[in-house]
């Protein structure tokens, strides 16, 4: 959660010291940057998390022979960037690319030992830094870089805590390749959390100052989204050993601790983009982000059950899908209406709501074979 806070206050910073205009010009930069490193995630997580429910001695060799798999990925993807300049700020997005994929290898550690605390702190002393730097910078290449520098550190201290869990690799097969299911998944979803920023980037060319008021709310949207997955995590691997009374309830405490999170989030959300962002309130973001919100509630359950079941090729085809349908139903709408903040948030919330929909239907079928 604490990268996705560090996120919206730079956001805030940059909206109310320079422009939406340059934290428009910024998000062009940071989803590059999110997609690449999206990839590069491949199913990180999720893998390790399977791995301590079914081989937990062996974890230190799992963690240690993926994350060197996953690095000969890293220098390929660096070598791309650099080779075909994707962004004018080439240098930083790549600094950026460097300290998200190393920040992101660690967090199934973080979670598996539950040492929120420490690393929150850490988080913050970062960002405090980053924002005294940004107050004194001049132009959006320095903040860029500052930004850079702290995913960097975030990326680096994660690395130098958990040095002794690195143990001698053991390949019997590519763990990249055992783990091909939960990356198509990772990817795959991923992708559908982006692909509307991308087509918004291009429908919103003309208009920076939108797109990154757009990509402040989508923010606070995934990071409520990400509670979900924030309060499931650490209990994932017993859910995978559970009978099913067991499971039920495990959902059942889920789903009240989300009716209690999300209208807590999505109003403390509003507060903070009317007074801190100076975003005008419109009461039809309230209903499209608390949809959002228990839509992962709602989800989230449902996905663990089908990984249970081995599912995770069909789970990545369905989000697939899903990615390639959120774009043509994005161009649709905008050859009818012309589309402002509303609009946008309402057809990511509507795509969002199909594909829980899908899932609660593709699981009760799985369920009955």
């Amino acid at each position: 959660m604490m990268p996705a806070i560090s996120s919206l206050t730079i956001s805030l910073v940059v909206v109310r010291h320079y422009s939406s205009d340059i934290w428009g010009v910024i998000v062009g930069v940071l989803i590059v940057q999110q997609i690449t490193t999206g990839l590069l995630n491949w199913g990180n997580k999720d893998y390790i998390q399977k791995a301590l429910a079914d081989f937990p001695s062996q974890i230190g060799h799992i963690f240690t022979a993926l994350f060197l798999e996953r690095l000969v990925l890293l220098v390929a993807a660096v070598a791309i960037l650099y080779a075909f300049q994707i962004s004018e700020y080439s240098l930083p997005l790549i600094l950026l690319v460097i300290g998200h994929f190393t920040r992101q290898s660690f967090d199934v550690l973080i979670l598996q030992k539950r040492l929120f605390v420490p690393f929150a702190l850490i988080e913050s002393l970062i960002l405090v830094t980053q924002i005294a730097f940004i107050l004194q910078s001049n132009n959006t290449s320095e903040v860029l870089y500052i930004m850079a520098f702290g995913a960097l550190l975030r990326g680096a201290l994660p690395m130098l805590w958990f040095l002794n869990q690195f143990k001698a690799p053991k390949w019997s097969q590519s763990h990249v390749l055992l783990s091909g299911g939960f990356a198509m998944i990772a990817i795959a979803g991923f992708l559908a959390s982006k692909v509307d920023l991308l087509v918004f980037k291009f429908l919103f060319e003309s208009k920076p100052a939108l797109l990154g008021e757009y990509q402040v709310y989508m923010a606070f949207a995934w990071s409520i989204q990400a509670l979900a997955a924030y309060f499931a995590s650490p209990y994932v691997p017993h859910f995978y050993r559970l009978a099913e009374k067991g499971k039920l309830s495990v959902e059942s405490q889920f789903m009240k601790v989300g009716l209690i999170i999300v209208p807590l989030a999505v109003g403390m959300s509003h507060v903070v983009l009317t007074m801190f962002f100076g975003f005008q309130f419109d009461i039809l973001t309230v209903p499209l982000l608390m949809v959002l919100g228990f839509n992962a509630f709602l989800l989230t359950p449902i996905i663990y059950r089908l990984y249970a079941m081995n599912k995770q090729m069909l789970v990545a085809g369905v989000i697939a899908m899903a990615t390639l349908v959120l774009p043509l139903l994005i161009f649709s709408a905008a050859s009818f209406v012309e589309l402002n903040l509303i609009w946008s948030i309402f057809l990511v919330c509507l795509h969002n709501s199909i594909l829980v929909l899908v899932f609660h239907l593709i699981h009760a079928k799985q369920s009955l074979q």
